[in-house]
């Protein structure tokens, strides 16, 4: 009966996960054919790897993010955000500062090992972020995994008026939480 936002409903919902692996996904996302092997299999092919994401897609088929940077004010750079998701540049596995967790899969005992989301960014963004440099601390990498894909309908949830989540400055006040944080990490990278 209570809304228990984003971190800690992800946080109670790992608690009952009986698996090696967790995946998180929104309530906005739809997946498409093949999504999760290629998740999977990247813990396989590469030992360092702490979190897995997928090709995000808006529904009208332009690129969302092929995985996120960040830059030295701790604003999101999606990677070809609004662009082409065929092109090359798109389809090419890297390293990157942080996967939406729209859809991130990770081994059960690394979200353990940081405890999980963090709840200063309740209600809602920003936790993500911060789970991805928690796993880089551990010595383990973020991958952008370009043959999954799922669609996403961003901030489907948290911009729908009937929720009454009211966050029109939510995202600037976690960015302020998250740079003070990371404020060295910004700037060495």
């Amino acid at each position: 009966d209570v809304n228990r936002f984003f971190g800690e409903g992800n946080n109670i919902g790992s608690e009952l996960a009986k698996g090696e692996f967790i995946l998180f996904m929104n309530n906005d996302v739809t997946v498409t054919t093949g999504w999760l092997p290629p998740l999977m299999r990247i813990f396989q092919v590469h030992s360092d790897c702490g979190a897995a994401g997928p090709k995000f897609i808006y529904p009208n088929g332009l690129l969302q993010e092929a995985g996120a940077f960040l830059d030295e004010d701790g604003r999101s750079i999606q990677f070809g955000k609004y662009q082409d998701p065929s092109s090359t540049r798109f389809n090419c596995g890297r390293v990157v500062d942080y996967v939406s967790a729209a859809t991130v899969l990770m081994r059960k005992k690394t979200f353990e090992h940081i405890l999980g989301f963090n709840f200063i960014y309740e209600p809602a963004y920003y936790e993500d972020t911060e789970l991805c440099l928690e796993i880089g601390q551990m010595g383990l990498k973020t991958y952008y995994v370009p043959e999954s894909c799922v669609v996403h309908h961003e901030n489907a949830t948290t911009s729908d008026p009937k929720n009454g989540l009211q966050l029109n400055n939510i995202v600037e006040i976690n960015r302020k939480k998250f740079v003070d944080r990371w404020t060295e990490y910004l700037k060495t990278g």
